[in-house]
Parts: C-alpha cells; structure tokens; sequence
C-alpha cells in the first residue's frame, strides 16, 4: 500500500515541477486558418439544393412512435383484523349437595422418642437408627372421609372419649356442611359414636341441630373393612406415621401436610363391592342369618 502512495505522490511533483505556457490572443485577431462566418472561400462552392424530380423521388417514412405503456398502479387492499374478544370465565358457584356420604374412624398412634440420635444420611447410606427408643404415650387421629368430593377431615386428639367425638362432630359440621339437609354418617359401632355423645357435651340446642341432620350407619362386627375410612388410614400409616415421632405437635403438624396435599390431589377411592357383589359373596352367610334365603342372589 505505501508503494502504491508513493507512485502517487512522485507523480503529483512532477506535474508541479513542469512549466506551464500560455498563449495570448487579441480580442478582434483571428487565426491564420480561420474564416468569417458569413464569407466563403473563393474555390468553394455552394452546396445544390435538390431539384423538383428527386424532392417528388425522395420517400419520407413517418416515424414510429410505439405508444407507452402504463401499467396501472397496484393498491393493496388494507388488511383490518377483527379485534379479538376472550369470553369472560364466569366460575360457578360452588354449591354444597343436599345430602353428604361421610366415613368415619380413629387411630390410635404411638408416640417414640429415640435414646440415641441416629447417625443422618450419607451418601450411598441410608439413615440408621438404634433399635432402643423411648415412649411419650399415645395420641388419636379422628377423620372424616367425603365419599363423593374426595376430601378428608383429620384433628389429633390425646384422646378418643365422648367429648373428643362430640367436639369433633360439631366441628365438621359447622365448618365445612353447614348448608347440608342431611348427613349420612358411616363408622363402626364404639360406645362413643352415638348420639348421646352429644347431648352430654354440647349445648342442648346444638345437640339436637347435629341428632336431626346425622343419620349413623354403624358397619357390622368384624365388618371394619367396609368403612373407607380404613383406607384412608392404611394410606396415613404408610405414607406418614411410618417412622417415630415423639410429640404431639409434631403428629398434628405432620397429619395435617398429608392432609392437605392428599386434598389437593383430590384423591377419591374406587369402590367396587356393591350390595348386588355382597348377595353373591355371601350369600352362604344369608343363608345363616335366615335359612329362608337361597343361593340366587337376584332373591
């Protein structure tokens, strides 16, 4: 690049080193060669013009203007969206059903303390725990199972009396069906599940409010396995009371979070033993109850 600038800039000095020359002319002086516009010279002739023969012969051809085309201007029609209008979401009202199914029962839970702290989590170990623990007494968790909303209903008590089931009972029905006509209840037949659990420890007045809405079915003796409550307890004792707690604080705290997550999954248990399965199961234990009944179920 600076061979090339250099090749310039010798050029550009030897145009300014050389001399130029100007050469002046008078105003009113011609040149040597130059004629007058008007004068001819003495051997030149003037040019003929042409005779009447060759104008008639000389063919003059129109020119050819070919016509211009014009294309005409293309205009885009404009393009006008229609305004998008979302349908507002009008949520129903949540009303509660006239009539609500409930499974009741209680559980009663053990409370450990460990005697020696066990050694945490490492990797590729589990947790390890000393056999020997240490008991703090015992706890009870009531529920309450909504057959058709798929939602349960637990507190922990220290106890299961009359007045546990009583304050339990009222709390459920004030607090969550307040607006129900009638209440199926089913849970199995413990002294305490009755009506005179009510009467003997909430207000007269209340007392008859919860006898009057609370029809009680009772599951027959040996017959635990009928009240979905159960199932819901198989599901406590494996997914939360599987290792030792040593308070009830801690046992409220953690019933309460299966609870409500178990709540939120909503989770409804399929049941399939109907009345028309039972006639047919056992229907030798019909038979027992009254020898009157055969073996077809459809009797």
């Amino acid at each position: 690049m600076e061979d090339v600038l250099r090749v310039y800039e010798q050029q550009a000095q030897q145009q300014q080193a050389q001399p130029q020359v100007f050469h002046e002319q008078a105003p009113n002086e011609q040149a040597p060669n130059e004629q007058a516009p008007n004068e001819q010279a003495p051997n030149e002739q003037a040019p003929l013009s042409p005779t009447p023969q060759e104008q008639s012969s000389t063919v003059v051809e129109p020119a050819v203007v070919e016509p211009a085309v014009v294309e005409p201007a293309v205009v885009e029609p404009a393009v006008v969206e229609p305004a998008v209008v979302e349908p507002a979401v009008v949520e129903p009202a949540v009303v509660e059903p006239a009539v609500v199914r409930l499974c009741f029962d209680e559980r009663p839970c053990q409370l450990l303390d460990e005697v020696l702290a066990p050694l945490p989590l490492k990797q590729g170990k589990p947790l390890r725990q000393d056999y020997e623990y240490e008991r703090k007494g015992t706890a009870c968790v009531l529920l309450a199972y909504d057959l058709d909303k798929g939602q349960r209903y637990v507190q922990v008590r220290e106890r299961r009396t009359k007045k546990d089931y009583a304050e339990f009972m009222d709390w459920l029905v004030k607090e969550h069906y307040a607006q129900a006509e009638k209440i199926h209840l089913v849970q199995d037949n413990l002294n305490t599940h009755s009506m005179s659990s009510f009467y003997e420890h909430l207000p007269l007045e209340r007392a008859g409010e919860l006898a009057q809405k609370m029809q009680f079915h009772f599951t027959p003796k040996h017959g635990s396995w009928l009240n979905m409550a159960e199932i819901e307890f198989s599901a406590l004792a494996r997914q939360c009371l599987d290792r030792r707690i040593k308070d009830i604080h801690t046992l409220h705290t953690e019933v309460r979070a299966w609870s409500e997550q178990r709540n939120k999954d909503a989770v409804k248990i399929h049941w399939s033993f109907t009345v028309k399965t039972a006639r047919v199961t056992l229907a030798s234990r019909y038979q027992k109850v009254n020898p009157a009944n055969n073996d077809n179920p459809n009797n």
